[in-house]
């Protein structure tokens, strides 16, 4: 899921007025999120938003051990 790997990059998604987008990244970035996809890793307990600002969202442990997991387990295929 690519939206988990720009995550996982720049500590988290950070909602603008045109979708989310990495927090550390460049504001004129292409690589912007929907809501939808947001919400859905969300619901799946993937993602959650940040207590103090709710613009910020940030990966659970259990996303970045998911994609660890099919990082290690693509090099070992490989």
């Amino acid at each position: 899921m690519q939206s988990a790997v720009v995550a996982l990059i720049h500590g988290g998604l950070v909602k603008t007025e045109h979708g989310y987008i990495g927090r550390t990244a460049a504001p004129e970035t292409n690589q912007r999120f929907g809501a939808v996809l947001v919400a859905a890793l969300m619901r799946e307990g993937l993602a959650t938003s940040d207590a103090f600002d709710e613009r910020l969202v940030a990966l659970t442990d259990a996303a970045a051990a998911l994609f660890h997991l099919q990082r290690v387990s693509t090099e070992v295929g490989s």
